[in-house]
């Protein structure tokens, strides 16, 4: 008998129904910091474009680059989320702080895979630069910005693939601009379990008291034990 996509979605244990964003050190914020005022504000702000034309794009005018900038978000299962911190020689260092969203939430903001494509496929890689030229002149020119079409939205999603250069493994999603939310979409945050308390007093607030903290370093059971007791907790309050 034949089975449902569901069904054999559900017992694939390579692929998950969540993304999660994790958070690095930026200016002079950690990346708790940078945790606790993303979950005050509501919002996960992009301030820099990683695409395939990120060289160029740092030429070209502010108002250009905003266009390409992005939230980053993967779809790693997450218990191996550790395997995409603390890697040496890596130009932008995450930290094992973050946000577990439902899927359905970086969808619903216009979020999608990055796509990649190989330096062998060459007539790909000029047709899209063409693209990408054609979309700022019409900037520098003044001209309506229909006649490239929404290509920022595309090109801010597309990555090269070339010896040294191969981020395949990331599973990468990624939503332009910023993304906002409710604390009740946060399916989980994501800190070392020594940090836990104190993240929870920095934020002080009651929206996320029942929201699970699950550590990177614990394994499939312990995060799934968490999270049991935080829904049972949740349940339970609905019931009084």
């Amino acid at each position: 008998m034949s089975r449902k996509i569901e069904e054999i979605l559900s017992h694939r244990t390579d692929i998950s129904r969540y993304v999660v964003h994790l958070t690095k050190a930026y200016r002079t914020n950690s990346a708790k910091e940078n945790l606790v005022s993303i979950i005050q504000d509501k919002m996960i702000h992009a301030y820099d474009h990683h695409c395939l034309f990120s060289p160029k794009l740092r030429k070209e005018d502010e108002e250009i680059q905003k266009k390409f900038r992005v939230v980053c978000f993967t779809e790693t299962p997450l218990d191996k989320i550790h395997l995409l911190t603390n890697i040496s020689g890596r130009k932008v260092e995450l930290e094992p702080y973050g946000l577990v969203f439902k899927k359905s939430k970086v969808i619903s903001a216009r979020g999608n895979p990055v796509s990649y494509v190989y330096k062998e496929n060459n007539l790909l890689l000029k047709y899209l630069t063409r693209q990408y030229d054609e979309y700022t002149r019409t900037y520098y020119d003044d001209e309506p910005e229909e006649l490239v079409a929404d290509f920022n939205t595309f090109g801010s999603i597309v990555n090269i693939v070339r010896a040294g250069h191969d981020f395949h493994w990331e599973r990468e999603w990624r939503v332009r601009k910023m993304l906002e939310f409710d604390c009740a979409e946060i399916f989980a945050v994501i800190a070392p379990s020594n940090d836990h308390k104190e993240i929870r007093e920095l934020i002080g607030s009651d929206d996320i008291k029942y929201t699970p903290f699950i550590d990177a370093g614990w394994n499939y059971e312990e995060m799934l034990n968490e999270l049991a007791c935080y829904l049972w907790n949740e349940i339970r309050q609905e019931q009084l």
